[in-house]
């Protein structure tokens, strides 16, 4: 089984290079006009589709791979901002690296919460 847009850039461009999708420049799915397909990599492919409003980054929580949640981070900067803990402590206290307690006080990581620790 195969997409329209995919046979369009087959039959008229190349075969489907390795490591390579078919993009939508203008973000309209049905569109499958050749001025409108190209081949990128799966990588560009989901920059587009930020970039064009296609996809919303998931932040904090909404995010598959966060070990934390917003409290935690709440608690984190409260803790770390009362003295006392340290990175690597609250690392401990909170199963992750203090790396991770290092870019969330210094707000590099949950950003979108804001404040200072």
């Amino acid at each position: 089984m195969y997409k329209v847009h995919r046979l369009v850039m087959e039959a008229f461009v190349s075969k489907r290079p390795d490591g390579m999708e078919c993009n939508h420049k203008d973000t309209i799915k049905s569109n499958n006009r050749l001025d409108n397909l190209e081949w990128i990599t799966p990588g560009n492919n989901q920059k587009h589709a930020y970039l064009s409003g296609l996809r919303i980054p998931l932040r904090g929580e909404r995010n598959g791979q966060a070990k934390l949640g917003r409290g935690d981070v709440v608690e984190i900067k409260k803790l770390y901002g009362s003295k006392g803990y340290t990175l690597d402590g609250l690392g401990k206290m909170f199963n992750v690296h203090k790396s991770t307690i290092h870019l969330i006080v210094n707000n590099k990581r949950w950003v979108h919460l804001g404040g200072k620790p």
